[in-house]
């Protein structure tokens, strides 16, 4: 009778075993998947660094941080701004010489737009607005600054492998 409570125990215990070893062993197995995943981008502090890097005039890296269609849209208004003034020049040469910093045109552009966002202590507002991601897809997310109570979206898409601000084109909308 003993013999049989013992291989009963015995027939018992070997598929709980075996199952715990097997969950075990599937629990192992993820953990290294989720370790070496890369952490999700923090979109908030993308933003508030592109806003911060513009104040510290690491122009390089906000022009850097920028979407093709947030440079292009840029060319476009200081070549707006030059043809006004009676200037004969390109949005593909302007373009050019923001991309270059030729004649300084990136540097005197930031510099300026620094200037006016000073006299409104704009920087100061933005930094300390309220910030909501709305929404993430694969290559596009959406982020919602307010400042004032005026809340305004952004588009943040990726390009060339990067996470790049929209910023110039969503201004506008």
């Amino acid at each position: 009778m003993l013999g049989n409570q013992k291989e009963t125990k015995r027939k018992t215990l070997l598929p709980c075993t075996l199952v715990l070893t097997a969950v075990l062993f599937a629990f192992a197995a993820l953990c290294p998947i989720t370790a070496a995943a890369a952490p999700e981008t923090d979109f908030i502090e993308l933003y508030k660094g592109f806003f911060k890097d513009l104040g510290a005039k690491k122009y390089e890296k906000v022009w850097d941080l920028m979407t093709m269609a947030s440079k292009k849209r840029l060319a476009k208004l200081i070549t707006d701004m030059a043809v006004a003034q009676g200037k004969s020049v390109t949005e593909t040469q302007v373009f050019d010489m923001l991309d270059n910093n030729t004649s300084n045109l990136r540097t005197e552009y930031f510099d300026n737009l620094n200037a006016e966002w000073d006299k409104i202590s704009f920087l100061p507002q933005v930094l300390g607005g309220q910030y909501r991601l709305q929404s993430t897809a694969k290559e596009l997310a959406i982020l919602t600054i307010t400042v004032s109570d005026e809340p305004k979206d952004f588009q943040i898409i990726k390009e060339e492998g990067r996470w790049k601000l929209n910023f110039f084109v969503d201004l506008e909308k």
